[in-house]
């Protein structure tokens, strides 16, 4: 800027103009799904909600508020950002619900929307059945099965009782065309395996039994390419042990045969790909269950003893 005075003297200087940033309130609320089946349980996730505001950064909370579109709020109830049901629906006696939702940012700004949840029909009255499908393209039992990140089943080893044979041979069901096809063999053809989804998407495949007797080499499925490669192999041989994927992203290997009962437990890290020593069950067995607990723990249950304990997960 310039100022002249009346003899036409003048001077200049340079100003910064800052304009200071103002809480501006949220524009539209999302949500992920709005749908959801009938007889579900009460607390089924619905879908999650989103925030669209002005301001980069800003945080919200979600409530169900009076107004229009409020008619049927108490079947509903919000869990963090999460819309969950508080009934279980009934599509024959209703099927579509009017919500009215409110979104508030942490300067207390707000804005609210209406929606409409639909509840799907779910088929009753008919019994479950089995339907017959493509069958495996190699007969084979004591195998494992895997569900894949992409939907498709992967089936490895095995052990075919007509031929005698202990298979290294994996397949791959894909439920869109209902049709098995082959992929990568395994290193070390086995039985009595176990085979445990990574976070990675991989699929880890330890122990069992083969030509060499029981088996201690493990291997990785990776799904982008089809092939197996070596992993590091488990420290005590054993079949059919169990394998659960705990909270932390390890795998827990427990109990199983190898020329006795085993009592002894191993934990694998993904991370590094290494094997370490886990705290013994109380009993050694083999052919027994191991199930992860909402709490984190491991339940290993039955086998030849037909006893119960918990692994806690947490003292490795």
């Amino acid at each position: 800027m310039r100022t002249t005075d009346q003899g036409g003297l003048w001077v200049e200087k340079a100003f910064a103009i800052t304009v200071s940033d103002v809480n501006e309130p949220p524009t539209d609320i999302a949500l992920s799904n709005s749908t959801v089946a009938e007889n579900l349980p009460s607390g089924t996730a619905v879908g999650i909600l989103t925030t669209t505001d002005p301001d980069a950064g800003n945080t919200f909370t979600y409530s169900l508020v009076s107004g229009t579109g409020s008619t049927d709020n108490a079947s509903f109830t919000l869990n963090a950002g999460t819309l969950k049901t508080a009934i279980s629906f009934n599509y024959e006696a209703k099927n579509s619900y009017s919500i009215r939702l409110r979104t508030t940012d942490q300067g207390g700004l707000t804005c609210e929307k209406t929606f409409i949840v639909q509840v799907t029909d779910v088929a009753e009255g008919e019994p479950a059945s089995f339907l017959t499908i493509n069958p495996l393209n190699t007969a084979r039992d004591f195998h494992t099965a895997t569900l894949l990140p992409n939907g498709k089943l992967l089936v490895a080893g095995g052990y075919n009782s007509k031929s005698g044979y202990y298979l290294a041979s994996a397949e791959l069901y894909d439920p869109s065309t209902a049709t098995w096809t082959a992929t990568g063999a395994l290193g070390t053809a086995r039985y009595g395996h176990t085979a445990t989804l990574l976070p990675n998407g991989k699929v880890l495949v330890g122990g069992g039994y083969g030509n060499s007797g029981y088996l201690a080499s493990a291997e990785l499925y990776d799904p982008a390419t089809g092939m197996w490669t070596a992993a590091n192999p488990l420290g005590t041989a054993r079949d059919f042990h169990t394998a659960t994927l705990l909270p932390n992203g390890k795998v827990l290997v427990a109990g199983g045969g190898g020329g006795g009962y085993l009592s002894s437990a191993e934990l694998y890290d993904p991370a590094v790909g290494t094997w370490a020593a886990a705290s013994p069950l109380g009993t050694a067995r083999l052919s027994h269950t191991a199930t992860l607990l909402p709490n984190g723990n491991v339940l290993v249950a039955g086998g030849l003893q037909q006893q119960r304990q918990t692994f806690q997960h947490g003292t490795e």
